[in-house]
């Protein structure tokens, strides 16, 4: 299992490091998906400018908050045997119905999505 993310300012430097996993695992409504190598997160959040004309003070821009969006990607192998974790994430594609997802690091690092 890999996860790496960098966390950019907004000259583009970097902020931190990339994280790490090691043992991590995917879980599909409290079900570990079987036969998964690899996982990766990519977090996207929008922004939105709320800079009004002629504010006093410094002429900095402000932003609101937007919304969050996400990507997942696996790698590993099909086994459709799972029934509790890779058939739900195929049933759950191809109905479009929402599932609770939880990404592991390790056993004190996780992502819900």
């Amino acid at each position: 299992m890999a996860f790496d993310r960098q966390v950019q300012n907004l000259n583009g430097g970097n902020l931190m490091a990339a994280i790490h996993g090691k043992g991590g695992n995917v879980l599909v409504v409290a079900a570990t998906v079987a036969e998964i190598d690899e996982w990766t997160l990519d977090v996207d959040r929008k922004s939105h400018a709320t800079t009004k004309f002629g504010l006093a003070g410094l002429p900095w821009e402000t932003f609101a908050v937007g919304l969050v969006g996400a990507k997942v990607k696996f790698q590993g192998r099909l086994d459709m045997t799972d029934t509790n974790g890779q058939v739900v994430l195929f049933n759950s594609l191809t109905t479009d119905t929402a599932i609770a997802m939880v990404l592991n690091l390790s056993a004190n690092t996780q992502f819900c999505i």
